[in-house]
């Protein structure tokens, strides 16, 4: 029978398979962006982080969310 612990880490494992964290060199290829405006989004808070240490992760969701919310509708002729 599975012990408490392993089925948080199963739990944690598929939450995190379904929206991983990116890394910022990674969310600017997403963006294909630099990795300076990716920092610049961060640091004015256009996208929220995890910083675990000195690293800076994003949740994909956050990186989505911030496509959408500057997406502008398609203007039709």
């Amino acid at each position: 029978m599975p012990t408490h612990s392993t089925i948080v880490e199963r739990r944690r494992s598929a939450a995190s398979d379904m929206d991983p964290f990116l890394k910022v060199p990674e969310v600017a290829a997403y963006l294909g962006t630099s990795e300076r405006y990716v920092r610049n989004l961060v640091a004015d808070g256009c996208l929220t982080t995890f910083r675990p240490g000195r690293r800076v992760l994003v949740r994909r969701s956050a990186v989505d969310a911030f496509i959408t919310a500057h997406t502008s509708p398609a203007v039709g002729r």
